[in-house]
């Protein structure tokens, strides 16, 4: 257990892509050979490609399967997706090392049982990544969506996005006999009213209406370019509230009182211990003391959680301004920029008639769920 809780390995596997470091046999070392091959297949998971679409590429390519890159010998053996699929679950790709996934139940038995997530042993940066953390992050978001055929036989790059805003359900794409391609929710397209009522929306609608909320928000960006720093910096400002300011303050003398009770439990030890104070007095009153730190320690911890959103909101509001400068001079979607910046994308359920209906579509953003403001000047 200690071994793997410091990432080393105990057993002689080595992941595709890697091989064993020659001057410390605990390490893995960047495979120059398939390094490459392990890439291409996260880049090619986080534009949509599926596990068996990445694996019928690479057969077809003739890329040796791990397998045989071991033995040294090209048979021709096909790639499987449930491999492809393993291997971009892997985090050994983004640099870490992760033990306890197995168990036995005892250590009589031969069966291995599956460790709950929860159970695992992961130590980062044990060796260099070959991938960065953001794309394997995008092909976990991939990695769950299903990629049926629909009937419309159009590319959906919107797939697992489109959700009915009342059932959560989603939304999938079809083709009316007119020829417009549109979004349904498919627990009512199954199920009608019993599951779920009518939430519809057009795939051109929908298109132009999140590709005018992403050149939005890059337009936002581009008007501030000069001066981007102080742009951010005003943003941020808007959200610190009076009670979060207060929240600071708080923190500040809670702080200053923690420390101050510590000591005087300190001094009441070292009375007691010096026969200067009665030991009941000196429990009633280091009792009544400690009551106060536990209280004071549970407020700390709730004002430091407040403050740490606070922070981590400034860290991905910045991740999301450096993401819309690239897409400044946008003019078409595809499925990488949609799983880049976005979450999901509630459809609420149409009101009226053409040509005066209303549709409410609600577009999470995946850092900043809505997204950049323009500021008053």
């Amino acid at each position: 257990m200690i071994y793997a809780q410091q990432g080393k390995s105990l057993n002689g596997s080595v992941p595709y892509g890697y091989m064993r470091d020659p001057h410390d046999k605990h390490r893995y070392a960047i495979n120059p050979d398939t390094a490459p091959i392990v890439k291409r297949i996260f880049e090619m998971s986080a534009s949509g490609s599926g596990s068996y679409t990445i694996a019928k590429t690479l057969t077809l390519e003739k890329i040796p399967t791990p397998m045989e890159y071991t033995k040294g010998v090209y048979t021709g053996v096909e790639w499987r997706n449930p491999n492809i699929t393993r291997m971009l679950r892997n985090r050994a790709y983004i640099g870490c090392k992760v033990a306890n996934k197995h168990t036995k139940p005892s250590f009589k038995s031969k069966r291995v049982v599956q460790n709950d997530e929860s159970q695992w042993i992961v130590v980062p940066n044990m060796h260099e990544p070959i991938v960065d953390e953001k794309l394997f992050e995008l092909a976990q978001r991939r990695l769950p969506v299903k990629k049926r055929e629909n009937t419309s036989k159009r590319e959906n790059i919107f797939v697992g996005l489109v959700k009915c805003f009342d059932c959560g359900g989603s939304l999938g794409l079809a083709q009316r006999e007119t020829g417009v391609v549109y979004f349904m929710c498919q627990k009512y397209r199954h199920f009608t009213v019993e599951k779920c009522t009518l939430h519809h929306i057009r795939y051109e609608d929908l298109y132009n209406l999140v590709l005018g909320g992403i050149r939005e928000n890059a337009d936002v960006v581009r008007k501030n370019e000069h001066r981007l720093e102080d742009f951010i910096s005003e943003s941020l400002s808007g959200r610190i509230s009076k009670s979060q300011k207060s929240d600071r303050n708080a923190l500040k003398k809670l702080t200053q009182r923690r420390e101050e009770l510590e000591l005087i439990v300190s001094r009441l030890f070292e009375e007691n211990v010096l026969g200067n104070m009665e030991s009941e007095r000196f429990y009633k009153m280091s009792a009544r003391y400690e009551t106060e730190i536990a209280e004071v320690n549970l407020r700390i911890n709730s004002l430091e959680a407040n403050l740490k959103t606070e922070a981590d909101y400034e860290t991905k509001y910045r991740q999301f301004v450096e993401l819309m400068r690239q897409y400044i001079d946008v003019e078409e979607l595809d499925a990488n920029m949609l799983n880049n910046l976005i979450e999901r994308i509630d459809v609420h359920q149409g009101e009226g008639r053409k040509p005066n209906r209303i549709q409410q579509v609600d577009i999470h953003y995946r850092l900043i769920d809505e997204g950049l403001t323009c500021l008053e000047n």
